[in-house]
């Protein structure tokens, strides 16, 4: 029998995309229990798209990169670091701490073992592999592995809530906070872009992946001849999104189409709270499977979102029940697709050489489904 409960720690130390995947469970959870304080633990990223949802009472960030193996995590100075952070969650008096992760690894389950323990937590609540990995945990949902059953990483979520909830009216929208200053922001740029040719349809293109891995980039001649398509055929403007990381990708993107002056580069230059505002105002999203696909989600643009070597069913982004966004995937047979978060496994981080689940991706592939929507 489960306790009602007072003070809730959900943990999800993971980047921006991830991060925004649990936003529905923690409005469920609040919904249910309006009363409990509702605490967070995410990274620096993931604050980014969590900060100011009126849902999370409080923010707490941690730096769990530096922990990632267990060599660098035994360094004294960041088992000081550590040491005190615990010390400091344990003074919070959490009764109830919900993991929204996989425990796919030896070491993490290990380092999510000692937060919940050191929570002091009377419920620990997660997902179960069916391995001792998961023995902390008190109240289990089965995990199949990432996309098992046709089950997205939102579903996963969804579950655990409601071993805490029960059957409660659960809102599956994804929301980002966006101040009227971002708002501003955003409209500012586009009234810039638009003011010569209002008439054009604006798309934008996130050709990057984040920083976890590149194996997840459509090539960026791919993109360039797309952008030419789209130019010709519809008379679209493009906007390239992306991090400061992701500039010289998108400057070759921009050097290898025949048009580039109808092309604006933003990378490097917008907020992710500024993206959402932008594209909102866009008329389609065209990118890889990352942060910014599930941004787009976000912000309800039809989209159209590339997957190679990752769970297309895992990362699904919101908005592929409705239609709203279409993948596209390589029409080859591939027995070794996806390579990444397969089974219970994270799979292979860094894929082959040849890539042939994103390189037999052909511009017109992506064009035929971007015909399914109206951008005239």
């Amino acid at each position: 029998m489960t306790l009602t409960p007072k003070r809730i720690l959900a943990v999800k130390l993971a980047d921006l995309g991830d991060a925004l995947l649990i936003v529905p469970a923690l409005r469920a959870l609040k919904k249910a229990y309006p009363q409990a304080r509702l605490d967070v633990l995410t990274t620096e990223n993931g604050r980014v798209g969590l900060e100011g949802l009126p849902y999370i009472d409080h923010l707490q960030t941690f730096d769990k990169y530096q922990y990632d193996t267990p060599g660098s995590a035994l360094r004294p100075e960041r088992l000081l670091t550590v040491s005190r952070f615990l010390a400091k969650l344990r003074w919070q008096g959490y009764d109830t701490i919900i993991f929204f992760h996989h425990f796919s690894m030896g070491w993490g389950a290990l380092k999510f073992r000692g937060l919940a323990l050191a929570s002091g937590a009377k419920q620990r609540v997660g997902l179960d592999p069916g391995s001792r990995r998961a023995g902390f945990l008190n109240i289990r949902v089965a995990d199949g592995g990432f996309g098992a059953n046709g089950q997205t990483e939102r579903d996963y979520w969804r579950k655990l809530v409601q071993t805490l909830t029960g059957p409660v009216e659960y809102d599956e929208r994804l929301e980002i906070f966006i101040s009227q200053a971002e708002r501003d922001q955003a409209r500012q740029r586009l009234t810039q872009l638009q003011s010569l040719e209002p008439q054009r349809p604006l798309v934008a293109f996130g050709p990057g992946s984040g920083s976890y891995t590149l194996t997840r980039r459509w090539p960026a001649i791919r993109y360039a001849r797309l952008a030419d398509q789209l130019i010709a055929e519809y008379g679209a403007k493009i906007i390239l999104l992306g991090s400061k990381n992701e500039l010289a990708l998108t400057q070759q993107i921009q050097s290898l189409t025949n048009c580039p002056g109808d092309l604006l580069n933003l990378a490097g230059q917008t907020s992710p709270k500024e993206v959402v505002a932008l594209l909102a105002r866009c008329r389609l999203f065209v990118g890889n499977d990352g942060g910014l696909a599930q941004l787009a989600g976000v912000a309800g643009v039809p989209s159209v979102v590339i997957f190679g070597p990752t769970n297309h069913i895992a990362w699904a982004p919101a908005g592929t029940e409705t239609g709203r966004v279409q993948i596209v995937q390589s029409e080859m047979d591939l027995p070794c697709r996806p390579c990444l978060y397969t089974g219970k496994s994270l799979g292979s981080r860094l894929g082959c050489a040849a890539r042939p689940c994103l390189t037999t991706i052909s511009p017109d592939q992506v064009l035929e489904t971007i015909r399914q929507f109206d951008l005239s």
